[in-house]
């Protein structure tokens, strides 16, 4: 329906562009997701063979079981290899993130970490995290790892749970990394609360 007036055409048009706003605002946040999804899951950098091949041994964790865990470098490529009783390759499980050992882009994430950015980020970090599941399928642990820049990462707390381990890792560019380790992290879908404390 056509408008008669004036003031009608210029009512129309208000909601019209207020519609416009509101799909605008709606298809940023869904590139936004979509950006935080391509890093969270590394569709983005580094080759396919980078994140499938196991890449240098940075740190390792012993479960207590005799099994290790272990955090691999390959290029910028951060991998965590976990191991489940029994051996084998249906007991052992690798999670690859590209560029989360790409020091310019980790250190512009996580220099301020008390940005709103960086927790909301971290929060949906989190919760794409709980979604993708736990490792293999013996779901009696949920490992999780990350590498950062800030030296407050020895202070992680994710759900008032501290991380079990931090190493500090130099790489050949002297570049200082905090490797942080959860050998069981039990993640909510939403409301993951993250403090440096």
């Amino acid at each position: 329906m056509r408008c008669n007036t004036n003031e009608c055409c210029e009512g129309e048009q208000k909601m019209n562009k207020k519609k416009l706003i509101k799909i605008l605002v709606i298809l940023g946040i869904l590139y936004a997701l979509a950006e935080l999804g391509r890093y969270v899951t590394g569709n983005d950098a580094d080759t396919n063979a980078r994140v499938k091949e196991p890449g240098e041994i940075v740190a390792t964790f012993d479960n207590g079981d005799g099994t290790f865990d272990y955090i691999r470098r390959n290029g910028r490529v951060f991998q965590l290899e976990v191991n489940y009783p029994g051996g084998g390759t249906d007991n052992k499980v690798m999670m690859s993130i590209r560029n989360q050992f790409d020091y310019g882009a980790v250190h512009g994430f996580d220099k301020d970490v008390t940005s709103n950015h960086f927790l909301r980020n971290f929060q949906a970090y989190l919760a794409v995290r709980f979604s993708s599941g736990g490792f293999g399928s013996d779901r009696s642990r949920y490992p999780f790892a990350g590498a950062a820049t800030n030296p407050v990462f020895t202070k992680l707390k994710i759900n008032d749970q501290a991380a079990d381990e931090v190493r500090e890792y130099t790489d050949s560019d002297g570049k200082t990394w905090y490797l942080w380790y959860y050998r069981d992290l039990k993640l909510q879908l939403g409301n993951n609360e993250v403090s440096f404390e």
